[in-house]
């Protein structure tokens, strides 16, 4: 039987999505709170893979399960209750049993904030990157139209990427300002490992990579 839920997480703890030999991860908190109320291995399979310290907003999650079917409300409330407090699930429904989250994805949308001020802020700063100077906004807009539509991407991406074919196809990049705050949101039919926040420090012209806490996985379409 084929489970498909949503998740939401704080990343700030975590070495990311995937599940690794060393460090804490979401899908291994998710594999353990499955493991727990089903009481065998389950592997969940994810729409993509956040980076270290990326938060999610809308993360679909996808796994099998060998036995009679469960309510799908009573299990998201067990398995919520197994989990830390920092990663949530809901909208846990059964799936067509051939549904993977990963491979059946078609677009995700990610958003990097950022806000300008010479003073930190102590409620924005676990979501948001601080910048002391403002950007060009306009430059930000003429760049972010060249990158739409479809290109290789290798540029943008890690250099330890496992990912071959580096093209992607961006649908839309929004560049919005509040007050003294930057929003961006990309959607893509996929992105490489560090992508959307390279994307971000080309748009900003920051000096390196825009850092993780500023970015989240905001949802996914199939």
């Amino acid at each position: 039987m084929t489970y498909k839920f949503t998740c939401e997480y704080n990343g700030a703890n975590y070495c990311g999505f995937q599940r690794q030999k060393n460090g804490n991860t979401i899908q291994a908190e998710l594999e353990s709170a499955l493991e727990k109320y089903f009481n065998q291995k389950i592997t969940i399979h994810a729409s993509g893979r956040t980076d270290t310290g990326v938060h999610a907003r809308n993360q679909t999650c996808s796994f099998q399960y060998v036995g009679a079917g469960r309510p799908c409300r009573t299990v998201e409330l067990a398995l919520n209750s197994f989990l830390p407090h920092d990663i949530s699930i809901r909208n846990l429904e059964h799936a067509n049993e051939t549904f993977n989250a990963r491979f059946d994805a078609k677009r995700k949308t990610y958003s990097y904030k950022c806000y300008v001020s010479p003073h930190r802020s102590p409620l924005r700063n676990p979501y948001m990157l601080q910048l002391y100077k403002q950007p060009c906004i306009e430059t930000a807009h003429k760049r972010a139209g060249e990158l739409i539509g479809t290109h290789d991407f290798t540029k943008f991406s890690s250099a330890n990427t496992d990912k071959e074919n580096k093209v992607r196809t961006i649908y839309s990049l929004d560049i919005k300002t509040h007050f003294d705050e930057i929003h961006i949101l990309i959607t893509a039919n996929g992105f490489l490992r560090k992508m959307a926040r390279r994307i971000v420090s080309h748009l900003l012209n920051l000096n390196s990579t825009a850092p993780a806490h500023g970015l989240c996985l905001e949802s996914v379409e199939y």
